[in-house]
């Protein structure tokens, strides 16, 4: 019998809207320390299957399992414990500090009372610190740029504190240091134990930080495995485009011939 108490474990999971099909039976499994890339072109499925993952999408499968809980049987406020969210975007409806809204992430956490404890403040000061908007935590929310919104996102789900992170293009609104920022903070939290999924459309990333890599297309999965699985006749069969891979200084660089 297999061990689930330390797996996110997924298979055959389907979705549809009415006769279109979306996604085509996707399978993978997650261990604690994994730090998941999703791959795939625009209209590949990848935040549909996000979305499905979250319970946002009322999808089928044959199985979804969290360390060893059906995902169906589990209540929000359990899957709010275990999963945090990142979205490519949020607009909020009320015109919160930076720093209240990073707060929220720890609202999981109280079962039903309300209030938060010096500890629950550090933690959340710590988060911002982590990704460098400490400084800004007086500041409106919506006042931010769409970068410093984003990093708020990513601080607000590390304050949660769950085991599992799901995040959404994370690092779309950024700039380049940012980008890497992100990455090493993601990378860093999953050798600590957590288990990361990161959609994005910047292979390099997922080449230099994931250590699995789920490449879909047409709601199909092309391939799961080990980021070493990225070769140039996947990145064709995602992209469309003539791929090459080569290494720099020790590190392997994709980029585009444009011969």
């Amino acid at each position: 019998m297999q061990n689930y108490l330390d797996k996110f474990v997924v298979e055959n999971l389907k979705f549809s809207y009415g006769n279109n099909q979306i996604l085509c039976g996707i399978s993978f499994e997650l261990e604690r320390e994994d730090l998941l890339g999703l791959m795939g072109s625009n209209g590949s499925g990848k935040t549909t299957l996000i979305r499905s993952l979250l319970g946002f999408l009322n999808a089928s499968y044959y199985e979804y399992k969290i360390f060893g809980s059906e995902f169906k049987s589990l209540k929000i406020s359990q899957i709010s414990r275990l999963i945090s969210y990142v979205p490519q975007a949020h607009n909020l409806p009320f015109n919160y500090t930076l720093f209240d809204m990073v707060l929220m992430g720890k609202r999981p956490h109280f079962g039903g009372v309300f209030g938060f404890s010096k500890d629950d403040i550090k933690a959340v000061e710590n988060a911002m610190d982590i990704v460098g908007i400490l400084p800004l935590k007086d500041k409106s929310f919506s006042s931010l740029s769409g970068g410093q919104k984003q990093l708020g996102l990513i601080a607000r789900a590390i304050a949660q504190d769950s085991p599992i992170m799901i995040l959404d293009e994370p690092t779309s609104a950024l700039d380049f240091n940012n980008q890497i920022l992100i990455w090493k903070t993601m990378h860093a939290l999953a050798k600590n134990g957590k288990i990361i999924i990161i959609c994005s459309h910047e292979p390099n990333h997922i080449f230099w930080f994931a250590s699995k890599v789920l490449a879909i297309k047409d709601g199909k999965a092309l391939a799961f495995g080990k980021s070493e699985i990225i070769n140039e006749i996947l990145l064709e069969q995602i992209y469309g485009a003539n791929y090459k891979i080569c290494s720099l200084a020790n590190q392997k660089i994709i980029y585009y011939s444009i011969n």
